[in-house]
């Protein structure tokens, strides 16, 4: 394993024989990127070129909502895939699963979708969620 500094840097350390080249300073900017375009998320990690994993706690304007209720794929294009509630993980949730404080969600979307959910989810403090 060795540490390069830029591109040019690892191709040189490739071309010498090192097995495998990280990255630390690039890797490092990359997740500070992704800290300040979601500042509430928890954890986020990128799934596919352009595709997030998110853990972000759940917003206010969800608590006591269902997920089929909230729409948050039709509204935003995000898919719930697990729920951490009280140290317990409920992957793949129903539309029918309610929505409690203090729940963890993990939503999947490309990172435009993520974006609205958190400007509009997330950040507001006065919203409504509505039926669409």
């Amino acid at each position: 394993v060795a540490r390069a500094i830029n591109e040019m840097h690892g191709k040189i350390l490739e071309k010498i024989g090192a097995d495998r080249v990280i990255f630390p300073e690039r890797d490092m900017a990359l997740r500070v990127a992704k800290t300040l375009a979601f500042p509430n998320a928890i954890r986020t990690e990128e799934l596919f070129p352009g595709y997030n994993i998110v853990e972000v706690r759940l917003p206010a304007l969800l608590h006591g909502v269902s997920l089929g209720k909230a729409q948050l794929r039709n509204r935003y294009g995000i898919t719930v895939l697990a729920i951490r509630r009280d140290n317990e993980y409920r992957v793949s949730p129903s539309a029918d699963e309610v929505l409690l404080k203090g729940d963890i969600i993990y939503v999947l979307g490309n990172e435009q979708q993520l974006r609205r959910f958190f400007k509009e989810m997330v950040e507001s403090r006065n919203g409504k969620v509505v039926e669409v």
